[in-house]
């Protein structure tokens, strides 16, 4: 009986589902099917360019973070940026306006009786002066103290005072004047009934203010 053909062996199916086509028989000394190295040989290039993609990424962005490092830091500082400008600049608080002063108090007619009838002793003192003592007399007589009367026309015609004072009441107010020629007293009648001021005395029931003579040195 002619010799009965080898038997073929089974197909080899390739794990990625490729069916190995060899269909050379297998060595009596081989331990196992043969492995196909083709596959492996075609696959091995594209892990080492995945490799080298992903060292190249790993280097780039090394060199990015260093580089972004040194814009912020030494490199920053040396930048001639010109300074930011606040464009919104708040107002400056405005000065408070210094405040008034006051307005000075309102004088009263009392008030301008005793300034007069201090002018007038003044220039009754620089009288006695330039009078060895003396003063203008009325013989110890009261008069109405006005530019026509003594003392007012001796005061003026020295210059020692530039003018006759009269009561801002008006007539029939008026200052009185009296000297025996060694002393004398110039009087106003004041309006305070309380007779407060001081230099004001009560005659009776009115209020004068009054100014006399005091020791003079000639």
């Amino acid at each position: 009986m002619p010799p009965e053909p080898p038997s073929m062996p089974p197909p080899v199916i390739n794990p990625l589902g490729e069916t190995n086509l060899n269909t050379t028989p297998m060595s009596p000394m081989s331990s196992g099917p043969d492995i196909d190295l083709g596959e492996s040989s075609r696959k091995s290039p594209s892990k080492k360019l995945a490799l080298i993609l992903i060292a190249v990424l790993l280097l780039i962005g090394v060199v990015g973070g260093g580089a972004f490092a040194l814009l912020k830091g030494p490199l920053a500082k040396k930048s001639n940026a010109p300074p930011i400008v606040n464009q919104n600049p708040q107002p400056n608080p405005e000065t408070p306006p210094a405040p008034e002063p006051p307005p000075p108090p309102q004088q009263t007619n009392d008030d301008i009786r005793a300034a007069d009838l201090n002018i007038v002793a003044g220039g009754l003192a620089s009288y006695a002066v330039a009078n060895a003592g003396a003063y203008p007399s009325t013989q110890d007589q009261l008069v109405h103290l006005d530019a026509l009367a003594t003392p007012c026309i001796e005061l003026l015609a020295a210059n020692f005072i530039a003018l006759c004072p009269n009561d801002p009441a008006g007539a029939p107010a008026f200052y009185g004047y009296k000297s025996n020629g060694v002393s004398y007293e110039v009087t106003a009648k004041l309006d305070d009934a309380a007779c407060a001021r001081t230099g004001a005395v009560f005659n009776g029931s009115i209020c004068l203010y009054k100014v006399s003579s005091a020791p003079v040195v000639p």
